[in-house]
């Protein structure tokens, strides 16, 4: 029950946390912030996929926010959401790696980094359900249908993926057969799929009525 407890509740603890604070901190800061959190996860027990999925959605979250700061601006250029997006994807993952917290061979998963690979699915999940979100709103007279909806379904996503990740990673389950399944390097076929994921997504998002 306490891998069960460290492995899914502390890591949406600490994420809230880092994440309720993003909105006045530089890069640097954030990194700092995140790259003590894997560490700290990592001695709890939670695997570095379940932390990587919930650094993924602290990066979709704070690329969500600034884009809501600079379109109240109106300041606006060719690419600025996927530009946004992989520059905080890049200010994360670059200096994590520099700091050798991730790309260490010892901690992948189908050829690929674990917590690069929670980060990018993470990331994904949360847009998604943040879309599911203002579709909802909009269909509900822009009313969510119950308090705090916005933070919920995101969170909620984030969680189900940590689930899965979860039953990945534990010898308890047979899922742990399948972790180190082939040595296909997934790096070149995750990273372009996520991309698409995002964009499409964000083209989604741009259809909708202005109720952000």
């Amino acid at each position: 029950m306490n891998r069960i407890h460290n492995q899914l509740m502390i890591p949406p603890a600490l994420f809230l946390l880092i994440n309720a604070a993003k909105a006045r901190a530089a890069c640097p800061v954030c990194t700092v912030a995140v790259g003590g959190m894997m560490v700290l996860l990592e001695k709890y027990g939670v695997d570095n996929t379940i932390s990587g999925v919930w650094i993924g959605g602290f990066i979709l979250s704070t690329t969500l926010w600034a884009i809501n700061i600079l379109n109240k601006r109106s300041y606006k250029f060719f690419g600025m959401k996927m530009v946004l997006l992989l520059f905080f994807y890049l200010s994360l993952i670059v200096p994590l790696q520099y700091k050798g917290i991730i790309g260490i061979p010892s901690k992948m998963i189908w050829g690929m980094d674990k917590a690069l690979l929670g980060m990018l699915l993470g990331g994904v999940f949360f847009q998604a359900a943040h879309l599911a979100y203002l579709k909802i709103k909009i269909k509900n007279n822009n009313k969510p249908w119950f308090p705090f909806q916005r933070v919920v379904m995101p969170v909620l996503s984030l969680a189900f993926l940590s689930l899965i990740f979860y039953l990945i990673s534990s010898p308890k389950y047979l899922w742990h057969d399948i972790r180190g399944y082939a040595e296909t390097p997934l790096f070149w076929i995750v990273v372009p799929v996520v991309l698409i994921g995002h964009l499409l997504l964000f083209r989604s998002m741009d259809r909708l009525p202005a109720c952000h």
